[in-house]
């Protein structure tokens, strides 16, 4: 089982393009979302970590059948991208026109089973990923074929947290998922929810749970974030809550990216036991930080890899 093609599935989103940066700017005004979700910063400069996570796939995964890199349109593209060698994947690619343009990741997300050519197994990664150490399928997959994924118990705190978007994702994820189980996944401030490490998806299943649940899926989808928003969760933790997935065991860290945990990102680089490593930005990153990591990322990565040019 374990020789059956593996894909991967990358979203990304370059906001220093001008076409991209206009279309956001012209939309945004007329949507008015959160202010959180709402500003153009640092969090979408996009492809400093990029090239050092493509980098990380050739030397530590080389047995990656294809990469899908989701984008919004041919401005995107890398221009250090070999595309002859990942498979460009448009938004219109995959997503229902009529939610279209879209900037929110959860709602990208409901519809990566459409995509074009994706194999039956396939991982899923956010952009800000890098694979620290070798990875292997059977970390993604048992020998039957059944995913393996974890779950967390994530804390959150009634108010402002609770009502961000980003928080009521995971909560409507997590209260869809276990709908007519006897599980409660949401309760005394803590919400279960899949850790945020490389996720490993059967397409047949996200297929089949979309078809169920799509007038409510359907309904969830916003343009920018939204409260109202339920993400890839949602189709991890079904199946979990349905014992169709096994538990992972491999190292995973997850790094905010700021000044005070630079040398907590470095000692992690290092570490042999952290087989992949998120390095998410923070609303206060700075473009100083993204430096400071970009230095530490081409030490442990300094040689150009097949898919770049």
């Amino acid at each position: 089982m374990l020789n059956d093609k593996i894909d991967l599935v990358i979203p990304f989103v370059n906001g220093n393009d001008p076409i991209w940066r206009e279309s956001f700017n012209k939309h945004i005004q007329e949507y008015n979302p959160h202010h959180y979700d709402c500003s153009i910063n640092v969090r979408y400069d996009g492809e400093d970590i990029l090239r050092y996570f493509f980098r990380s796939i050739d030397i530590n995964a080389p047995w990656i059948n294809k990469i899908h890199l989701l984008l919004s349109g041919s401005s995107q593209i890398p221009e250090w991208l070999d595309v002859n060698l990942v498979h460009i994947v448009y938004h219109e690619d995959f997503i229902p026109k009529e939610f279209l343009p879209i900037f929110n990741s959860s709602a990208i997300e409901c519809f990566i089973q459409n995509i074009p050519g994706l194999s039956e197994k396939f991982i899923y990664a956010n952009d800000d990923f890098i694979l620290n150490e070798a990875n292997e399928p059977d970390d993604y997959f048992s020998e039957d074929g059944r995913p393996r994924n974890n779950v967390v118990y994530s804390k959150y705190r009634n108010g402002a947290v609770l009502g961000a978007s980003y928080m009521s994702t995971f909560i409507n994820a997590a209260k869809l998922a276990s709908y007519n189980t006897n599980i409660n996944l949401i309760g005394f401030g803590y919400v279960q929810t899949p850790t945020h490490d490389l996720k490993s998806c059967i397409k047949s299943r996200f297929l089949k749970i979309y078809e169920e649940h799509e007038e409510i899926l359907r309904n969830s989808i916003s343009m920018f974030r939204s409260e109202k928003n339920i993400n890839i969760y949602f189709f991890i933790l079904y199946d979990i809550l349905r014992d169709k997935y096994d538990k992972r065991e491999t190292g995973y860290k997850y790094c905010s990216v700021k000044s005070e945990n630079i040398n907590e990102i470095e000692m992690a680089l290092s570490d042999k036991d952290i087989k992949s490593l998120c390095l998410n930005d923070a609303n206060d990153t700075t473009v100083e930080d993204k430096k400071e990591i970009q230095k530490l990322l081409e030490s442990k990565f300094p040689i150009k890899c097949k898919y770049e040019k």
